[in-house]
């Protein structure tokens, strides 16, 4: 298995975070490891600066037209020492400064940014829906399957039975 670290699918938000790669790059990496027969991860982050509900949707779409097997989306994270924490500052955009526990509650399980006219709270609704979509589909509940061992049939069908119910 190989894991792409994608991050987006608009290329605006993929230069405002540095990445150095275009999407034509990693549609070409993915499809090229997928002919290989190479299990494919493509991991994703929702909720960068200049996000919005339209760039929210081209990432989902992008991650639903790549032959991945497996597909993480995360909330970007803006952890202490980081540009991104820097500029969360700068801007006010930490969603939960007041807690007792921040940043060490910074994760990316959680949307911790209050972006102009993208709350926390619809980036983390949008992970859920990004799930529901990408594993909702019968070829990749089928393809997730058949990574299982024989034994650990039932224990993968516990674990998948509470991922969809957080989904919901």
């Amino acid at each position: 298995m190989i894991s792409y670290g994608l991050e987006s699918g608009n290329e605006a938000i993929l230069e405002g975070i540095n990445k150095k790669i275009s999407l034509p790059a990693s549609r070409k990496a993915v499809r090229m490891a997928h002919e290989m027969g190479i299990k494919v991860a493509g991991h994703f982050i929702f909720g960068f600066p200049g996000e919005t509900r339209q760039t929210l949707e081209e990432t989902l779409r992008f991650a639903l037209e790549l032959p991945l097997d497996i597909a993480q989306f995360y909330a970007a994270a803006p952890f202490p020492g980081t540009n991104l924490y820097d500029e969360a500052l700068r801007q006010g955009w930490l969603s939960n400064r007041d807690s007792d526990l921040f940043p060490a509650a910074i994760s990316q399980n959680d949307a911790a940014l209050e972006l102009p006219g993208l709350p926390a709270a619809e980036v983390d609704s949008f992970r859920r829906r990004a799930y529901r979509k990408f594993y909702g589909r019968p070829r990749i509940l089928g393809g997730l399957l058949s990574m299982v061992e024989p034994g650990a049939a039932a224990q993968a069908l516990t674990g998948m039975k509470r991922f969809l119910n957080w989904v919901r």
